[in-house]
């Protein structure tokens, strides 16, 4: 399946040919289920920005995947909360993986 120029998902839907920059961030629509990140950036409108700082997505905070079937909305947790975020927003936000302890 192609998206744009670039492969993004397979059969069933294991997240492969990620674009990563240098340090190693991706966008959190790239996360697997149960994976985490670290949120280091989040682009967009002033609107979209503080609604997103509300539900708890704010710099430094970890949020960890719970669904992401490849197409259609995910599902994340951020600080103990289930959010569902549409595609478009998920692509928004940048973040860092964490590796498991």
């Amino acid at each position: 399946m192609r998206f744009w120029g670039r492969r993004r998902f397979t059969a069933g839907n294991v997240a492969t040919d990620v674009a990563t920059g240098p340090s190693g961030r991706m966008t959190l629509s790239h996360l697997t289920k149960g994976q985490r990140g670290r949120i280091v950036k989040i682009t967009g409108g002033r609107g979209f920005v503080s609604r997103l700082g509300v539900l708890g997505f704010i710099p430094g905070n970890l949020v960890e995947m719970e669904a992401n079937y490849g197409t259609g909305p995910i599902i994340v947790n951020v600080e103990g909360v289930e959010i569902a975020l549409g595609r478009g927003e998920a692509d928004r936000i940048e973040i860092e993986p964490v590796e498991e302890d």
